[in-house]
């Protein structure tokens, strides 16, 4: 009960610093906002390596509704969210070594490095925000300005996250 109150109590502080903080870091260039960093998915990220992928993909879906009620987003953060959620078990193979893959730990710098764990960020960090960008728009004209909000607001999330990792990870892994 109690690795449940705590899971919890990260799940919400995320959600409430991306909805009270994170959002209030846009940058807007002549074209319109260029930055738009989303951090609330770093829960799914560095939830247990044991957890299920139905777990996985419950959650991801209530954090993205919540974010989205607050953002008047229409599920695009949910969906967004969803995918990586889903995306999360193929992926992280590529980046954790089997030996912490029969522990009950959580992807961190200390149980994947730190370069690993921010190519792991990046990368979902990137796939969510393509598919949140894209949801968003909903065309391909003006790609270009697209792909570099996406480019721009995956690595300031992932610059986030990283930072957000250092100050509370813990090292006892």
């Amino acid at each position: 009960m109690k690795g449940f109150l705590r899971q919890f109590f990260w799940a919400v502080l995320l959600v409430l610093v991306q909805i009270f903080v994170v959002n209030g870091l846009q940058l807007r260039g002549a074209m319109g906002t260029l930055v738009v960093p989303s951090i609330w998915f770093f829960y799914i990220l560095i939830m247990p390596l044991q957890t299920s992928r139905l777990s996985l993909l419950l959650v991801s879906f209530a954090m993205g509704i919540v974010v989205d009620s607050f953002f008047s987003t229409l599920g695009v953060n949910a969906a967004a969210g969803v995918l990586v959620g889903y995306l999360r078990p193929f992926l992280l193979p590529l980046f954790i070594s089997g030996e912490w893959k029969e522990k009950k730990t959580s992807p961190s710098i200390y149980t994947m490095g730190i370069r690993y764990f921010f190519y792991y960020v990046i990368l979902l960090s990137f796939l969510f925000h393509f598919l949140q960008f894209f949801l968003e728009v909903f065309s391909f004209n003006e790609w270009y300005f697209t792909l570099l909000r996406i480019l721009l607001s995956s690595i300031a999330s992932a610059v986030l996250m990283m930072l957000f990792q250092f100050l509370f990870a813990k090292k006892n892994h």
